[in-house]
């Protein structure tokens, strides 16, 4: 134990040493560059300190250390550099000495050659991913000697690569799945010039959907799943007669979209899986789910509330015809007196109430699968938003609103756009901003 604790006290003091010396040597100071034709001439003044050496870093841009470097003894204070390059430098020096390196002196721009101006931006680029494997390719710029490529995960940013590339006009590269956006710069003696337009492009196989669900009435399936993050270009449905085979076919869903109807679909049971399809191919699959499609025919059902007798009864929940409906917000009651036809399911935004919002939910009774064909909708004297949002298991399938002009004492039928997607769950929300001005709800329309 005491050997241990010696090795621990003897690391914390190493640590400590080695963090203070990182930059031990003071900086030089008072660079400065002279040219003539091809050759440059760097002079500066000593380190405070004795060192054993110092190093030039130069690079193309600002700050930049993509050249290599030149090492100097500790006894010169200068450095002659013959048949340069034509070309636009950034210089620093730093100091070395036995307890590290200094942090680096002022730096100057070296222009080598003559030009009248930077050159300017290339036109175009364009760039393209097969796999992980990127190609680039840009238009040339007038005057310029070299192009340097600036890549990055985000617009306008370089943090996956900045370089020279010579006077080449495209390149080809190796890049980790991902996102990418890319621009080039043109380069001569004077300097860079402005960037391209910037090209995006996807690299690798997206990640696969998640939480595929699928359910069937009569004929009709609906399948809806939750994309992966990366761009897409559309999925494939995979479909089998078995787990985990699609000799039934791949079915493509083009766009954003994360849902499929398929209608008039033949009795059975089929294994279904979906992939992401991007710029660089298809995702893994996701989860699978069976779905098994029943040649019976779909019945239809309305709730009417015709048992509702009491005016003003409070109702949490009324089951009629195997459906289920449910007040989830607001104080929903039984009406028997105004609107018309009668009985109804009915709320209020009583005086003293600050719940402006009331929502029912609407389930068949055993959970099963259902459409939602339309519902009648009532208000005394004002307009009536309303949304509607459809769920199958944990997804929401659809969703929408709209603002129903006032009744003035008589229902409206409202046809559900969405009557042809399966749901297993409907929420019907509406926003009544009048106080005392009743609203109501009758013959809600399934077919199951």
């Amino acid at each position: 134990m005491r050997d241990m604790r010696h090795l621990i006290r003897t690391a914390a003091i190493l640590l400590l040493v080695t963090s203070a010396s990182v930059q031990a040597a003071p900086e030089p100071t008072r660079l400065e560059a002279r040219v003539s034709g091809s050759q440059i001439r760097f002079t500066w003044d000593a380190a405070d300190e004795p060192v054993t050496g110092y190093r030039l870093e130069a690079g193309l841009t600002p700050g930049a250390s993509d050249l290599p470097p030149f090492s100097v003894p500790g006894s010169a204070l200068g450095f002659n550099l013959s048949s340069a390059p034509a070309g636009t430098y950034y210089v620093r020096v730093r100091a070395v000495a036995p307890e590290g390196m200094s942090a680096p002196s002022n730096e100057v721009r070296v222009v080598v050659g003559a030009c009248a101006a930077p050159p300017a931006a290339p036109a175009s680029i364009s760039a393209s991913a097969v796999g992980t494997v990127a190609s680039l390719t840009w238009a040339a710029a007038s005057g310029a000697t070299s192009y340097v490529l600036e890549a990055g995960t985000t617009p306008a940013h370089a943090d996956v690569f900045t370089g020279n590339l010579g006077s080449a006009l495209a390149v080809q590269a190796s890049v980790e799945p991902g996102t990418y956006f890319a621009r080039v710069r043109a380069r001569n003696a004077c300097g860079l010039s402005a960037p391209s337009p910037e090209a995006v492009f996807a690299a690798g196989s997206p990640d696969a959907p998640t939480t595929l669900t699928g359910a069937a009435l009569g004929g009709t399936v609906t399948l809806s799943w939750v994309p992966p993050g990366r761009a897409l270009t559309g999925y494939l449905v995979d479909v089998g007669t078995a787990p985990g085979a699609s000799n039934l076919g791949s079915i493509p869903v083009a766009g954003t979209s994360t849902s499929l109807i398929a209608n008039t679909v033949t009795a059975g049971t089929y294994y279904v899986r979906v992939r992401a399809v991007g710029p660089s191919g298809a995702s893994s699959p996701s989860n699978e789910v069976t779905v098994v499609v029943s040649p019976a025919s779909l019945t239809t059902t309305t709730v009417g509330f015709d048992d509702f007798t009491i005016n003003n009864e409070p109702v949490e929940e009324h089951v009629e015809d195997g459906i289920v409906v449910r007040a989830v917000r607001g104080a929903w009651q039984q009406r028997t007196i105004y609107g018309n036809p009668l009985p109804y399911f009915g709320f209020t935004r009583l005086g003293t109430s600050i719940n402006a919002t009331a929502s029912i939910e609407i389930a068949a009774e055993d959970a099963g699968a259902f459409q939602l064909g339309s519902f009648d909708l009532y208000s005394s004297v004002t307009t009536i938003p309303v949304a509607l949002t459809g769920m199958l298991g944990s997804r929401i399938v659809y969703s929408g609103n709209a603002t129903l002009p006032a009744t003035r004492g008589q229902f409206v039928r409202v046809v559900n756009p969405y009557a042809g997607v399966i749901v297993d769950r409907v929420i019907l929300t509406l926003d009544n901003d009048y106080s005392g001005n009743p609203f109501g709800v009758d013959n809600i329309v399934i077919r199951r």
